[in-house]
């Protein structure tokens, strides 16, 4: 009996290390050791995303859907935010930035592609010589052809002629994931919603 009470008395006292010769020392502070949990990069292969207005990351940067102008002022950056769900790996949050100029979009420029795209049908993928500033328009026009029609409408602009994302939050598409020489997944084409993404 006399052992019950001492087994007793000693888990009592283990259980109260806050008194006495066993108080708690303070630890020191490990927030600066504080890491947001990494996955590394997802496999290259589409997923279901939803456009989302913006989010933050583990270190306080705050990214947004919007449309602003580039540092030289002469293009635009359209930023798409999205939440990718990886299925068995959980969920993402990620961006995609689309670079445009507002005169990609005029009725001569949107000609002058169309007559550079036949003539170069069929030419491995390349500079298209003397006509650089074409294909640039033609790539960038040839990435939000793919936004529009992953979304299932027209992009709406501005009257001063930059897209307005506003419309694109809530929608869902298919986002397919490729990754960088850094090791970092990238967006590089977008889908109508369950087109692409494996179920």
């Amino acid at each position: 009996m006399s052992y019950d009470n001492e087994g007793q008395a000693s888990a009592q006292e283990n259980e109260r290390i806050d008194i006495g010769a066993n108080a708690p020392e303070e630890m020191p502070s490990l927030a600066d050791f504080f890491e947001e949990p990494a996955g590394g990069a997802w496999p290259n292969a589409w997923y279901g995303a939803t456009v989302v207005e913006g989010y933050t990351t583990g270190n306080g940067k705050v990214w947004s859907t919007e449309d602003t102008p580039s540092r030289g002022g002469d293009s635009r950056n359209l930023r798409i935010c999205f939440n990718v769900n990886g299925g068995k790996l959980g969920f993402r949050n990620t961006f995609a930035s689309l670079n445009y100029r507002t005169e990609d979009f005029t009725a001569d420029r949107l000609a002058a592609v169309k007559a550079a795209r036949d003539q170069h049908k069929g030419e491995k993928a390349g500079k298209w010589v003397g006509q650089e500033d074409i294909q640039r328009s033609s790539l960038a026009i040839g990435q939000l052809a793919q936004v529009e029609n992953a979304l299932g409408f027209k992009l709406r602009l501005h009257p001063n002629g930059h897209i307005l994302p506003g419309t694109f939050v809530g929608q869902n598409m298919d986002v397919r994931f490729t990754t960088d020489e850094k090791g970092y997944n990238v967006i590089n084409a977008f889908g109508k919603a369950g087109s692409k993404a494996k179920k």
